[in-house]
């Protein structure tokens, strides 16, 4: 396992140019702006970290895996587990902002708690609908489903982070705010739809012909 995982972090570091450039970004613009738009640090992330599906069946990797000493399950799981790392590194992104933005400002618009709900569910829902897509439809076919779920989502989003600008909803805010359980509850679902996407994975990927 250690040494898929490591393999799987390889493949993101590849991609580090890029991802630096986004992290610095969206941190500088929610420090120095509005705090609400470091949320969309951890779907960049995610998305980033499942493109090691893609460049696997670039480079037949999985053809070669078969005769590896691991065992389909062990696989599959590499990939959930490197898209917990990720999303763990994106919450610790947001926390630092998160205070960093509180020296800048003195004060936030939004409370910890609800900035690392945010992140976690926007940082999950990727890994969570590709990885059963791709393995089932393959990478490029699942890309295409999870685009049009994704103009779907990035509407939501927009539209989320517009209304967090609008003044007039700062009463809004303000309610949610008053969560101080939402953390847990967006983890706790969080971890049963991670365990339903794994498993059902898991089943395709053994039945999958390589």
């Amino acid at each position: 396992m250690k040494g898929l995982i490591t393999k799987e972090l390889i493949a993101l570091k590849k991609q580090l140019f890029i991802l630096s450039i986004l992290i610095i970004a969206f941190s500088a613009a929610s420090i120095w702006g509005e705090l609400s738009f470091c949320m969309v640090i951890p779907m960049f992330l995610s998305i980033f970290s499942i493109n090691s599906l893609t460049m696997d069946e670039q480079s037949k990797w999985q053809q070669y895996s078969i005769s590896l000493p691991y065992s389909r399950k062990t696989i599959v799981s590499s990939k959930y587990v490197t898209s917990l790392i990720v999303l763990t590194i994106s919450v610790l992104i947001l926390t630092i902002c998160y205070f960093i933005s509180g020296f800048v400002h003195s004060e936030h618009s939004i409370k910890l708690s609800l900035l690392i709900s945010g992140g976690m569910f926007t940082g999950a829902v990727y890994p969570i609908l590709f990885f059963p897509l791709a393995l089932k439809l393959s990478s490029l076919n699942g890309r295409t489903v999870l685009f049009i779920i994704n103009a779907v989502f990035g509407g939501i989003l927009g539209a989320l982070v517009c209304t967090f600008l609008d003044s007039e909803f700062s009463s809004g805010i303000s309610v949610f705010n008053k969560f101080e359980f939402l953390p847990l509850n967006i983890f706790t679902v969080i971890v049963v739809l991670y365990l339903i996407s794994w498993i059902i994975s898991i089943k395709i990927y053994e039945k999958r012909d390589l």
